[in-house]
Parts: structure tokens; sequence; C-alpha cells
């Protein structure tokens, strides 16, 4: 299933593979913290397993008890030191690796605590699009025709926005009630609840206990109504009718096959003669689709097969294969032997532009060298002239480089003034970049303020006063703030002129509905009189209908008795033919199905008796072999012992 059509199809609950990314970046894990070491109904045996224990001990009495980790945990807890753990011993060499034995808390073996750590590294994005209008339109559809389907009257409140903590309640409870026997779920304990069962529904969104904590309010509706489809989406999927395809795999055609076979085996035995001869070769027919057993294809493939045998006999078609086979190896050697002989050329080819291109840039560098030896001697008998031709004295020369020295301190101490200009200029950035922060957030307030007040139809013309962020530091952005808040002050002024007629109207509505309600008081003073008047003479009337009506109840109860006492006398005198007609039908119907199963059962000893007389024939024959040889044998014997006591005498 997939969750990409949010408005047309309900929302998945098996997540596509890119989903799976985590949500790190902008959403807390749900994957579960590790647990402290110093409890023992909390560890796993695998975790016991990988605990700081050494694992090479030798067999010890007391194997039972505390682990080393837990001991070390209770020294840093208690703060005194245990007893001295007694010396390894070399004579043993076991790895003894059996874990304690435990036994888990009753908490711990219930189905849904095992259920809630199976699901605790579940991690599924939420991808619908929950700020859109049109999903919010179309969701809200879906939510309120599914109430009103469970409704028993099928009048559901309307879903408006913002949602009360009653009314977010109220749907989500009897949205749980399809899901779950006992969900226990009120207005002071969702906050706690809903996060644990959101876990156990594998919910994709983010359910946190401060946008339930505040579901009233309009920012946390779209969270609210996507929480309210995705249960909606559940209980459509729970209540889809049971298909019997599903207790098969995706391609068990042979179990669908037996299926549809003994049903309509189930359905002839309830006729009275049934015959199973068709349902027999249509099963067969099937059997021989589903596992492909075609006797036509097998012929031909056993025709194909001989064919090929005869051709791969062949002396002539084997040596030609094996002249190709010589000729393609043969080919393929040269190709292997031309390829290596391309890339050796390539490679040879590369290294001699490589070699070429290092000699000429050592060439150029040659050239470089060369010139910059020639310019330096240059410079310095340049240099060399200048120094004998000049004519400056040691004071002239010492007054130089004081000027240079004061020359350098007068450019340190600019430096140091540009820098701590830099700093100002830093520190003025930076407040402008707070001031622009500023300025931006009270640009997405007044867009907020905007979009809140243009929800309105009455206001719809304000949306179009929204200044972009982009916008905020140009030029012209002052002076479309100033037409927006003169926009927004005429706005004002007109709403302050309209709440002030609506409050003179609503003044004068209530002097007219003091006024109405003094002429309805009097007028249902008069009527309370004139009801008491009908009140009594309806009593009266009243009085008089009862006593009718005891009189009439005796009356029909009187003959209701003598009715159910004439039913009951009827029923006693029909009950035996009733019985009768039924036994004899029933003695009827098993008279048939016995002589059916009588005829059936002659029919089989006949063919029993055609299918063993052969068997008996043959074994007839062979006892009478087997006596012919002990005749025969004893013929032999018998004339033996003739000979030897003839011998004897």
């Amino acid at each position: 299933m997939s969750n990409k059509k949010c408005s047309e199809e309900p929302f998945s609950l098996i997540p596509a593979a890119d989903d799976y990314a985590s949500r790190v970046e902008s959403k807390p894990s749900l994957l579960p913290r590790p647990r402290r070491t110093g409890s023992i109904e909390a560890r796993s045996s695998s975790a016991e397993a990988r605990s700081r224990a050494p694992l090479l001990r030798p067999p010890h009495p007391h194997a039972n008890r505390r682990s080393r980790s837990q001991q070390g945990d209770g020294e840093r807890r208690t703060g005194v030191a245990p007893a001295a753990t007694p010396l390894r011993s070399a004579t043993s060499s076991l790895r003894y690796t059996s874990t304690p034995k435990r036994t888990p808390s009753e908490e711990r073996k219930g189905w849904q605590a095992s259920l809630e750590r199976a699901l605790a590294c579940v991690t599924v994005r939420d991808t619908r699009p929950l700020q859109n209008q049109a999903w919010q339109r179309a969701q809200a559809s879906r939510i309120q025709d599914a109430l009103a389907a469970r409704s028993p009257d099928g009048n559901v409140v309307a879903l408006v926005r913002p949602l009360t903590i009653q009314r977010f309640v109220e749907m989500t409870g009897v949205l749980l009630s399809a899901l779950m026997r006992d969900h226990r779920l009120t207005t002071d304990n969702y906050v706690a609840r809903l996060p644990h069962l959101s876990k156990r529904l594998l919910y994709p969104g983010a359910m946190t206990k401060s946008w339930l904590s505040t579901v009233n309010t309009l920012h946390t509706f779209p969270q609210a109504l996507a929480f309210l489809a995705y249960l909606v989406d559940i209980v459509a999927r729970v209540e889809v009718p049971v298909d019997d395809d599903w207790l098969y795999a995706e391609k068990d055609n042979l179990a669908r096959l037996q299926r549809d076979y003994f049903r309509e085996c189930w359905i002839r035995f309830q006729e009275p003669e049934p015959q199973y001869d068709d349902l027999i070769e249509e099963y067969v027919h099937q059997l021989k689709l589903t596992l492909g057993d075609n006797d036509e294809k097998i012929a031909e493939l056993r025709a194909a097969t001989e064919q090929y045998r005869v051709r791969l006999d062949d002396e002539l078609e084997a040596a030609a294969r094996a002249d190709e086979a010589r000729r393609a190896a043969m080919r393929a050697d040269l190709q292997a032997a031309l390829r290596a002989e391309r890339t050796a050329r390539v490679a040879t080819r590369a290294s001699i532009d490589e070699h070429r291109t290092r000699l000429r840039s050592l060439h150029d560098a040659l050239r470089a060298a060369d010139v910059k030896i020639e310019s330096a001697t240059a410079e310095s008998l340049q240099l060399r002239q200048e120094l004998q031709a000049q004519p400056m004295s040691v004071a002239e020369r010492t007054r130089l480089l004081e000027e240079v020295d004061y020359a350098n301190r007068v450019i340190d101490s600019q430096r140091a003034l540009a820098d701590q200009v830099g700093k100002m200029v830093i520190a003025k950035e930076n407040d402008l970049a707070l001031w622009q922060k500023k300025a931006l957030d009270a640009c997405i307030e007044y867009k907020q303020g905007l979009i809140h007040l243009s929800a309105d139809p009455r206001h719809a013309d304000l949306a179009a006063l929204a200044i972009d962020e982009k916008e905020l530091m140009g030029a012209d952005c002052a002076r479309e703030v100033g037409a927006a808040l003169d926009t927004l002050k005429r706005k004002h002024t007109a709403l302050g002129e309209a709440l002030a007629d609506l409050e003179r109207e609503r003044r004068h509505c209530v002097r007219r509905r003091a006024a109405t309600l003094e002429e309805t008081r009097t007028a249902l003073d008069e009527a309370r009189s004139t009801l008491q008047r009908e009140r009594l003479s309806d009593e009266a009337e009243r009085a008089r209908d009862a006593a009718d009506a005891t009189e009439w109840n005796q009356e029909r109860r009187r003959l209701t008795e003598t009715v159910e006492a004439l039913r009951a006398a009827r029923a006693d005198c029909a009950y035996p033919h009733d019985q009768l007609a039924h036994w004899e039908a029933q003695d009827r119907e098993w008279r048939s199905r016995l002589a059916d199963l009588r005829c059936r059962v002659v029919t089989r000893r006949a063919e029993a008796t055609d299918a063993l007389r052969p068997a008996r024939e043959a074994r007839a024959r062979m006892v009478l072999d087997a006596i012919r040889s002990l005749h025969a044998r004893l013929d032999e014997l018998t004339l033996r012992g003739e000979v030897g006591v003839s011998s004897s005498r």
C-alpha cells in the first residue's frame, strides 16, 4: 500500500523503502534509550553476556549470584568496597559462558510489552501534505462520512476547525473502539495514552504531548486531522471482508485447485445419486495445466531431444565443432595479444609525451633562470655604482632612519585604529543582522495574522497586503509597509464603526426583546390558567378511561388464557403427528441411501473380485507348482531311502 495519494485511497500501513530514512535532522529519534546497568529485570541475557564481567572464569559455587558488573554498580552506589575476589586458577581452561537464570517480571512477559519493545525501533516518515488545504478538506469529508456511518442515527456534529478537546477525544474513542476493546480514553488521560497507542498502531506522524495538550488551537488542527484520517484508514483496512484466497500463498495454485475440487465433490455428494467422473477428469486436466504436464509438449520435447542426440553423435558434426572451437580459441588468443599490444603502444606513447612535456618544461625553467641571473647581475652592478656615488653622511642617515621609524609607528597606530573601526563595523553589522531578524519575525507574524484574517471571506482582500520576506530589506519596503498600515487603519476604523452600529442594534434588540418577553409572560400566564383547566378535565376523562381499560384488560386476560389453553392442547395433539412424519421421511431417506450404498458395495465387490481373479489364479498355480515340487522331492527321497536300505542289507 502506498500513502502518496492521501485524498483518494487509505493511508498505507506498509511504508515504502525510502520512507525508512532517519528523522534525526528534524524530529527526535524513536530508538530505545540505553537502560541502566544496575537493574536486574531490565537487562536481558544478551546484555549480560556483553557486560564487563569476564567470560574466562572457572566454575564457581556461587556462579548464580550477582555478576561483577552489578557488584561494581553496588560499590559505586553504596561506596563500600566488596570482598576480595579469589584469584583465578590456571587449572581450568573452560569458557564459562552460561548466563544466570532469571525470571522476567510479569509486565515484561505480556504480548503488549513485547510488541512495544519490537516496535521501538520502527521509524516511518510521514509524507502526507498536512498543510495543504485541499488535502485537509478531503480528509475532513472522509472522517465525517466514517463517523456518520458509525453513528446509530447517522447524525454527527460537523468537524470544524479548531477542534475542541472533548470532540477530539470522542472522535478518537469512536475510531479506537473498532481496533481495541478497552482503550479507556478520556479528556484527563488522552495526552499520556495516545503516544503509546499511536506507537502500537505504527502512526508515521509526530505524536507529541505538546500539540495534544493544545489540540483545540488552529496550528494543531492539521496534526489532529492527520491522526483521525490515519485511524479511519486503519479501521477501513481492519473491517475489509476476509477472502478465502488470503489463506493461501500468492502462487499456491495447487492448494486452490484441491480446495475447489473438494468443494465440488462435497456439493455433488449431497445429491441423491452422485457421479464424480466428470469432476475427476476436470481436476486431472486442471492439475496437468497447473503442473505443466502436457502429453503433446512432452512428445515434442522428446522428439527434439532425440534429434539433438543424433546430431551430437554424428562424427562429422563433432569434427566440425572441434575445428570451430580450435579456431575460436585461436581467434581469442590473437585478439588478446592484439589488445595487449595496443595497450602497450598506448602506454609507450603516453610515456613519450610525458617525457617530452617534462623536457620542454625543464628548458623553459632553464631559460627563466638565465634571465633572472642576468637581471640580478645587472641590478647588483647598478646598486654598487649608486652606493659608491652616494655622498650621504652619518647624521643624515640617522635622521632618515628616525623618520622611517616614526612613519612605521604612525602606520601601526593607523592599523590599530583600522582594527577598532573594523570591530565597530562588525558590531554594527551584528546589530543590523539582529534588527533584520526582528524585522523578519515581525513580517512572519504579520503574514500569519493576515492569513488568520483572510480565512474569513469578509476579509479576503487583506491577503493582498502580504509582504515578501525577500523584499523586506528593499528600498520600497517602507512605502509598502506604510500603505499596508494605512489600509489596516482604515479597515480598523471601518470595523470599529461597524462594531458601534452592531452595539447600538444589540441594545435596541435587547429593549425590544424585553418588551416581547413581557408580552410573552402575560400570554404564558393566560395559557397556564387555560392549561390548568384543560388538565383537570383531562384527568377526569383519563380516570374514566382507566376504569374502562381495567375492565377490558380483565376480559382480554381471560380470553387470552382460554386461547393459550386451547393452543397448548392443540400442540400436544399435533406433536406426535409431526414426529411421526419427520421420522418417516428420515426412514425413507436413509433407506434410499442404504440401498444406494448396497448397490455401490455390490459393484465394488464385483470389481474387486474381477481385479483379484488373476492374482488368485496365479497364487493357485504357484501353490500347485510348490505341491508338485514337494511330491517330486518326496519321491526322490523315498527312492534314496529304498536304495540305502537295500545297500545296507
